[in-house]
């Protein structure tokens, strides 16, 4: 793991994701095309694969470790991608048996033998397989459960194993990642610990169980039979005997230095092959380099270069040394021609002279989709008109002119959902479901259907069909109860998360709600009554809206399209009906990034919320995905303004056709009904904060609110930053600051711009009160100050905030509008007073924008800040995390006393053993960050810093 970017929690709101400027700012996704095949695998570009370690074979061919998709595949040379064993995305519990029905959980390397037999480290499930030629699947040692003790077979015990190597002798070796041991094993699957002390993490060189590692992940065997580990950032070598010595950078020394070994740095390193002439490889994931260590032990670099980027199917970022652009890589392999393969999602071939290129098999989704009704096989029509989620992952897809509903399970097997209606006699008979228009799922996978738009049925999982309200022969617009309700056009629906559905009932320009029982009641709009208004219930208006989706904090979300030269907008409906416009510009249509009334679309069409509250657009005229923001801004996310036939690809280079539904997955995938294709746009870069805030007392002196940040990149940010203390008053809070004043500093103390009240504008000069005003972030109170400003990269500012009159509570918030990736929000972070009661420091971030999870170190400062001149610095600082619903994610008063070693590891430990540390993975959402402190109050400062 290693730093990737900085934010300190206490200051900041970086909610926004755009560019005020009239273009797409990108923030880039993988799109691919997932198209059904009757059988067995892809070829070329048409595969996809999710390599995360990778072997070679005798005649070329490579083999994968998928370790996303839990399976074990083989690229041959003439570029045929068949799986081996496993079945993608179907991990869990450990299987043994034939190919197909052995089941891997993540695995992350493997080995071949020269006899055909594949050796496989299978993290999660603690063990190490065995693949025959023959496909047949067994566990060679461990897999009873995470655990540290020695012994044969199953006895054995491993905890997370991310590395296996093979000695001439057929003697396996393993870098058993979280007991901090370096394994061995014998050809009979007998286990003993070479080297390190389970469960004992640190640094130290000694022999045997003296020897401490602390971030194990690949291992290799030399020629000589010593043993070779990668350490975090440091290569370590260990003998026969096991004496363990560092061969290469230091351990906690972080950065990039090529030279001879001991003054060479690397940064989180992952896979290591050792070559024929005593040469080793490594991928060093945090600087995206592939670095080779000579013989003479000389540390140089073979290929990669700053900046890094994320690899696309067609390999334009292909190339020779540090021209060629790789992405965190992982595992390697070293072909007996010198061809060094990476394994980093794609596959990477590196010649001997450096020179890269990506294999064409595609990579992120890796789903084999077979279908599985009666063995007959329904094409897809022209049209699918709308996805949807159940709880459990499976994806729906309405098919509009077969009038059928897929199903495509996690483990990628589509099934044809057939409607079916129940005779008098209580026979079953297919019914028709022509021009089915709109579905929609609830957690528990009742499916819910719209056919002419006029009437809605449930649809069980056989396919019977079971009315809800509406009449499939009329339509109208009459609230009421099931029978005597009518519905008129609905194009869209969702269930919210207390049962009741909510439909876009388009031509009458309504939302509408319907109960379980089917009672349908108008929430929003008023019938046969179009145009653009906010407004509560009836005094609301609507222009065209053909997509709707329910978050999870019950609101509706829903795309207002066109209707003659109306809207074009991103609205927001509350449960009772309260409706405001949260992005673009009523009456206007373009196509351009930026925040609330500043954006543009066309003709959106479909949406989807994510857990962080994130809205994803369909904007179909201009045939593009982008995002919003909680706080209004709009990204691009991918689409080609010149390429309208469909191509896949990351950001500008993925064109669609014409993007008529979206669904989203708790990974943050996107699933796209692009005319007759099934497409998937996914984010090329893990969750990471987008929303950071904090709430402190403020008084006078050293116990002001300050926050400092910097930018990092080549770029300049543009950024807005607000105080915010009267309108805490609405929220609960009894002791707001009355009249706050903001300052920015740079990091020689100069002051750029200040601000008492935001519509004064910026040293009194009222030109910002439109720009800040347009960005849709204005403070609700005209007491509150704002500024918006352009930061420069590689410097530090400093926010402060004081108080003018009265002391009391307020937040610091800072939002985030150009995030293209040439320039990010490097560090962030807050310093307040802190005491009892309403008194503690609160700080609130998302996760959000990125692939699954994402990982975060939280400190709270207290007795350092001695040392740098406060005098009352807080004495034992105690931190805790919540998430969204409110329960404690974790908690830590001293940072040594949990996770010491990874927390070590990282180099921003601490200083003092009082002050507190949280490292902590964590799936998309909203999370609350505490400090108090211990038993007594005072000056502290607290951080948020985001891993890759």
């Amino acid at each position: 793991m290693r730093v990737k970017s900085i934010w300190t929690v206490v200051a900041v709101c970086c909610l926004g994701l755009g560019d005020l400027a009239a273009q797409r700012t990108y923030e880039p996704y993988r799109v691919i095309t997932v198209t059904p095949r009757v059988s067995g695998d892809p070829v070329g570009s048409h595969a996809r694969v999710g390599a995360k370690g990778i072997a070679t074979a005798a005649n070329g061919d490579l083999y994968i470790a998928e370790g996303p998709y839990n399976a074990i595949r083989k690229i041959a040379v003439n570029g045929v991608v068949t799986t081996v064993a496993g079945f993608h995305n179907a991990g869990g519990a450990l299987l043994d048996g034939p190919a197909a029905a052995a089941r891997f959980h993540v695995p992350s390397d493997l080995v071949l033998a020269p006899d055909g037999v594949l050796y496989v480290a299978d993290t999660y499930n603690h063990a190490i397989r065995k693949i025959t030629p023959a496909g047949e699947v067994t566990t060679l040692c461990g897999g009873s459960g995470p655990g540290s003790e020695d012994g044969a077979g199953r006895a054995a015990r491993f905890r997370y194993p991310t590395g296996i190597a093979r000695a001439t002798d057929g003697t396996l070796y393993v870098a058993d990642q979280s007991n901090h041991t370096v394994r061995r094993v014998t050809p009979d699957g007998t286990v003993t610990t070479l080297a390190g002390k389970p469960q004992e993490p640190g640094a130290t060189n000694g022999n045997g169980s003296n020897a401490r590692f602390s971030g194990l992940q690949g291992i290799t065997v030399a020629a000589d039979g010593r043993v070779y580990v990668t350490d975090w950032a440091s290569v370590r070598q260990i003998t026969a005997g096991g004496d363990v010595t560092t061969f290469a950078g230091a351990v906690g020394g972080w950065g990039y230095v090529d030279g001879p070994r001991a003054e060479a740095r690397f940064n989180t390193l992952n896979g290591i092959v050792a070559g024929p002439d005593g040469s080793l490889y490594v991928a060093d994931a945090g600087n995206s380099r592939i670095r080779k260590i000579s013989a003479n032990g000389v540390v140089s670099t073979v290929a990669g270069g700053y900046p890094m980027q994320f690899i696309g199917d067609s390999g334009r970022f292909d190339g020779v040394g540090a021209a060629a652009r790789l992405s965190g890589p992982e595992g390697l392999a070293l072909g007996s021609d010198g061809t060094l393969w990476v394994a980093e999602g794609v596959v990477r071939k590196i010649t001997p002279e450096g020179a890269v290129t990506t294999l064409p098999v595609g990579s992120l989704f890796s789903r084999d989709i077979t279908p599985n009704d009666d063995g007959s096989v329904i094409p897809f029509s022209s049209k699918i008109s709308d996805v949807g989620f159940d709880s459990a992952g499976n994806l729906y897809i309405a098919d509009l002119f077969h009038g059928c509903v897929r199903k495509l399970t996690p483990e990628g097997v589509i099934t044809t959902l057939r409607p079916m209606a129940r005779r008098p006699d209580g026979r079953l008979e297919p019914k028709s479901l022509a021009l089915l228009k709109a579905i929609a799922v609830d957690r528990s996978g009742t499916i819910y259907v719209s056919t002419t738009g006029t009437v809605i049925y449930r649809m069980a999982p056989d396919g019977v069909l079971t009315y809800v309200t509406g009449d499939p022969n009329r339509w109208g617009i009459a609230d009421g109860p099931a029978g005597e309700a009518r519905l008129n056009s609905v194009q869209r629906m969702a269930v919210a998360p207390d049962g009741n559905l909510f439909v876009a009932d388009t031509l009458s320009y309504t939302i509408r709600k319907i109960t379980p029982a089917g009672f349908v009641t108008t929430i929003a709009g008023l019938p046969q009554q179009s145009g653009h208004a906010d407004g509560t219930g009836s005094s609301a208006r609507f222009a065209f809206v053909q997509g709707l989706s329910v978050g999870p904090d019950g609101n509706v979300y829903v795309a207002d399209g066109q209707y003659g030269p109306v809207s074009n907008t991103i609205r927001k409906v509350t449960a009772d009906g309260v409706v405001t416009t949260i992005a673009g510009n009523p009456g206007t249509q373009g196509d351009a990034d930026g925040a609330g009334s500043a954006a543009r679309l066309n003709q959106p069409k479909a949406v989807a919320v994510d857990a962080a509250l994130n809205v994803y657009v369909a904007d179909r005229n201009n045939r593009r995905i982008c995002k919003v923001t909680p706080a209004g801004v709009v990204t691009t996310l991918a689409g080609s303004t010149t390429e309208h036939r469909p191509r896949d690809g990351i950001g500008a280079e993925a064109a669609l056709a014409y993007a008529d539904a979206l669904a989203v997955d708790a990974a943050g995938h996107i699933y796209i009904g692009d005319e007759s294709s099934l497409r998937v746009a996914s984010p090329t870069i893990p969750s990471h904060p987008l929303n950071i805030s904090t709430r402190v007392q403020v008084e006078e002196g050293e116990r002001s609110l300050i926050g400092g940040l910097i930018v990092a990149g080549s770029n300049t940010k543009k950024v807005l930053v607000r105080a915010v203390g009267p309108s805490l008053t609405g929220r609960g809070v009894d002791a707001a600051l009355a009249d706050p004043e903001l300052h920015l500093y740079d990091a020689a103390g100069t002051l750029l711009a200040s601000n008492d009240d935001w519509k004064i504008g910026a040293g009194g000069n009222a030109s910002q009160q439109a720009e800040i005003a347009a960005t849709g972030l204005a403070p609700s109170d005209e007491r509150e100050p704002a500024l918006v400003v352009s930061l420069h990269p590689q410097q530090a500012y400093t926010a402060v905030v004081t108080a003018k009159g009265e002391p009391g509570i307020a937040s610091v918030e800072l939002y985030d509008l150009s995030t293209g990736a040439a320039a990010v929000l490097a560090n962030l972070s807050t310093r307040g007073f802190v005491a009892e009661g309403e008194k503690v420091m609160i700080g609130g971030f998302i996760l959000a924008g990125g692939a699954g999870s994402g990982t975060v170190m939280l400190r709270a400062i207290g007795p350092s800040l001695a040392g740098a001149g406060v005098s009352d610095p807080l004495n034992d600082p105690l931190i805790e995390v919540f998430d969204r619903n409110g329960d404690l994610v974790a908690r830590n008063d001293n940072w040594q006393e949990q996770d010491a070693a990874r927390i070590r590891a990282t180099g921003i430990a601490p200083a003092s053993d009082r002050e507190s540390a949280l490292l902590l993975s964590l799936p998309p959402g909203a999370y609350t960050g505490v400090v108090k402190g211990n038993g007594g109050s005072g000056t502290a400062l607290v951080e948020v810093y985001a891993f890759r």
